[in-house]
């Protein structure tokens, strides 16, 4: 008849819990205590109390044992050793000043990858496990140089598209800063006419192309500055005349295209009273 199994014996034969903490300083030397007892160098090996967020009984562990603040552990490996499975952490990231106190351990020291492999008296799993732990880690390396480079490129291109954009914006604005001459010389044309014409067929005509004209201007994104009545604004005029802060006479229209400045208003300033606008 097959024994009987109950949770007792589950409970009693489950391997004990350890966590072991693989710290790597920026020249990739590893850290490395000596146990008293046996006298080789491993990585410090702590036993837990239960299975619950073994990371922050480790950093816990290692604060009190070493004197180190240790940040964001890697979990790189698990190994059965005899009745106690150990998970093994990799800490790049950790702050403080080494300082040993243990009973467990003697000395503490830090080791590159060829004085682990030429010194007899280290732990070969910790060798083999240092190893992996530095694979690890240049792969870490070589995926956040990926992700930089990734984020590079794709902020290339938004700034390459932008550039695209802007450059569509104002490449027109050579050719349109020589039409304005002509906008202005045709609305001059309207202004001041006798009462006799302003229903000849010419005047209609012109009416004509000038709304058109006006109508193309403002598709391109031309936009012609408001001067008369608004207070003087050193960035889109020009004072050619007058003391004061009030534009009261407008000598020559500014535009903008796109928001951009292309030619600044030529205006009078003064105290009193605004002209209305010619044209």
């Amino acid at each position: 008849m097959p024994k009987t199994v109950n949770s007792q014996n589950i409970e009693k034969d489950a391997p004990k819990l350890a966590v072991s903490a693989l710290i790597i300083n920026e020249e990739e030397k590893i850290l490395l205590v000596k146990d008293k007892r046996s006298q080789q160098w491993r990585a410090p090996s702590f036993s837990l109390r239960d299975s619950n967020i073994p990371e922050a009984q480790l950093s816990a562990k290692v604060k009190s044992v070493l004197n180190l603040n240790i940040e964001s552990p890697q979990l790189i490996a698990g190994d059965l050793i005899e009745d106690v499975y150990l998970l093994r952490f990799l800490v790049s990231d950790f702050s403080g000043e080494t300082k040993l106190v243990s009973e467990k351990y003697s000395e503490v020291k830090w080791f590159s990858k060829d004085e682990m492999t030429a010194k007899k008296n280290i732990c070969p799993l910790v060798i083999a496990v240092s190893l992996k732990a530095h694979n690890y880690l240049e792969q870490s390396q070589y995926k956040d140089k990926y992700h930089r480079s990734l984020a590079d490129y794709q902020n290339l291109i938004k700034q390459t598209a932008q550039e695209k954009t802007e450059f569509i914006k104002y490449a027109n604005g050579r050719l349109l800063e020589e039409l304005l001459p002509v906008y202005d010389h045709l609305k001059l044309s309207l202004f001041n006419l006798p009462e006799t014409e302003v229903k000849n067929a010419w005047v209609i005509g012109v009416q004509h192309v000038l709304k058109q004209f006006k109508e193309l201007l403002n598709t391109e994104g031309v936009e012609e500055v408001v001067t008369i009545n608004q207070p003087f604004d050193l960035n889109t005029m020009e004072a050619i005349e007058g003391a004061g802060d009030l534009v009261i006479k407008e000598v020559m229209p500014g535009y903008k295209l796109n928001g951009r400045l292309i030619r600044a208003a030529k205006v009078i300033v003064g105290q009193g009273q605004p002209e209305n606008k010619e044209v």
